[in-house]
């Protein structure tokens, strides 16, 4: 019994001094201003991935992948012959398979599909529309979808970054005008996830193809979060 009442008595002489050095803590500790700043650059897209859906369907899954591999090959003939190296194109997916109607709650076969997803990059956007025609002439079922995108994104990155933080500062010092206290040094910055954009655009049957960079942009965009230290508050 005495031992409790020797810890109870200890816990109860530390305590003041344990709340003294915390309330120090906290006094010493400097006062902050947390701010965010954020910037978006649009830029004029230069180069385009075209993404070309090929599909074919017959009675069986073999005859599907024999008639889609044929279709395809012409496809991508097409494409070498509109400028395009061979070695910058890449199948991105290919697939084999049924393909079922459903009515009265009843499944039935149809017959059976091949589908390839090809993308063909251009770097010039001039020979874009160029390019889609004879794709869809070889025989393409559909153009998935364009991204465009841009050489510069970089660069932008860069200059959306630097307007983020000019930004986050501006906000810090409007926030303490007035105060009669000033900005003091910075004390941490954290940038965040930045993205961009590409501009997709979809095909359909009616698609102009000389008019499909007509007003595409880029969007990049950058952001930060920073701390400064207030003076003079105290």
């Amino acid at each position: 019994m005495s031992f409790r009442i020797f810890a109870t008595l200890a816990l109860v002489a530390l305590t003041p001094s344990l709340l003294f050095a915390q309330g120090r803590q906290a006094a010493e500790r400097p006062a902050t201003i947390t701010a965010t700043g954020k910037s978006v650059k649009s830029i004029e897209p230069d180069r385009a991935m075209v993404y070309v859906v090929v599909e074919s369907s017959a009675g069986t899954a073999a005859e599907a992948s024999v008639s889609n591999a044929g279709k395809l090959d012409r496809v991508i003939d097409a494409v070498i012959a509109s400028g395009i190296s061979q070695d910058s194109l890449e199948t991105s997916a290919y697939d084999v398979g049924p393909a079922y109607s459903y009515a009265d709650m009843r499944r039935e076969l149809v017959d059976f599909r091949a589908n390839a997803l090809v993308r063909v990059p251009v770097n010039r956007l001039g020979d874009l529309g160029k390019i889609v025609d004879a794709v869809l002439a070889a025989g393409a079922t559909e153009i998935r979808r364009i991204v465009f995108s841009s050489e510069v994104q970089d660069s932008a990155r860069a200059t959306a970054l630097a307007e983020a933080v000019l930004e986050a500062r501006t906000e810090a010092l409007a926030a303490v005008a007035g105060l009669n206290v000033t900005l003091g040094e910075l004390q941490s910055i954290n940038i965040g996830k930045d993205w961009w954009e590409p501009d997709l655009q979809q095909i359909t049957a009616e698609w102009a193809p000389r008019s499909v960079a007509m007003g595409a942009q880029v969007r990049v965009s950058a952001s930060v979060t920073a701390i400064w230290r207030i003076e003079g508050s105290r």
